[in-house]
């Protein structure tokens, strides 16, 4: 009888302690779980308004650049040396001329363009004369090269002079990994230059 009596004591305590073990479980699930679930929806929305916040430095940094380069080709086509060569139309002087003001203001290329659209002078890397032939050719570009072809930004400006009209400049910066790497700096994320040729195919930088 008394060891009957001590078995169901016995089980009478194991039922208790994994009643208890189990409302102990229920418990850390009915905090825990939710919890989670609510950390986890908080770093996702961190996550995507860092990918937002980024998204806007990213283009805020594509519109300064274009803001540079428009800059440059204004202060380049306002030269009046420049408006002389091409008045004069001294090949001779205006390409080393062209040669310094790209060294000096860190472009990839200088190209002088006639009013009826044919090429007067070109410095820097090469570019597609026919350029000068656009009617609006400010903004990116893609030129075919080896082993990738290169992104390129664009400003045109005016050579305007009082006796004639003397054509336009178009100056241009090509885009690569250390534009890549300032975007990176700048925003804390990685970015990617995806390019697409009329031919279809896809580049990424």
């Amino acid at each position: 009888m008394l060891k009957r009596l001590s078995l169901a004591l016995n089980s009478l305590r194991f039922q208790l302690l994994l009643t208890f073990i189990l409302l102990v479980l229920l418990s850390a699930a009915a905090i825990g779980l939710p919890a989670i679930w609510l950390l986890r929806d908080q770093l996702e929305r961190q996550a995507w308004a860092q990918v937002d916040q980024g998204s806007r430095a990213a283009r805020a940094l594509y519109a300064a650049r274009q803001n540079e380069v428009r800059g440059l080709a204004v202060l380049t086509a306002q030269r009046p040396s420049l408006r002389e060569l091409v008045l004069q139309g001294n090949q001779a002087e205006l390409l080393p001329y062209l040669s310094t003001l790209q060294s000096g203001a860190n472009l990839d290329l200088i190209l002088v363009c006639r009013p009826d659209g044919n090429m007067v002078g070109q410095v820097g890397r090469e570019f597609p004369p026919n350029m000068c032939g656009a009617n609006d050719p400010d903004g990116f570009y893609v030129v075919p090269g080896q082993p990738l072809p290169g992104v390129w930004l664009v400003a045109a400006q005016p050579i305007n002079d009082d006796r004639a009209g003397l054509g336009r400049v178009i100056v241009g910066v090509t885009l690569g990994d250390a534009f890549v790497e300032e975007i990176h700096a700048q925003t804390g994320l990685e970015h990617t230059l995806l390019a697409a040729t009329s031919g279809g195919d896809k580049f990424v930088w």
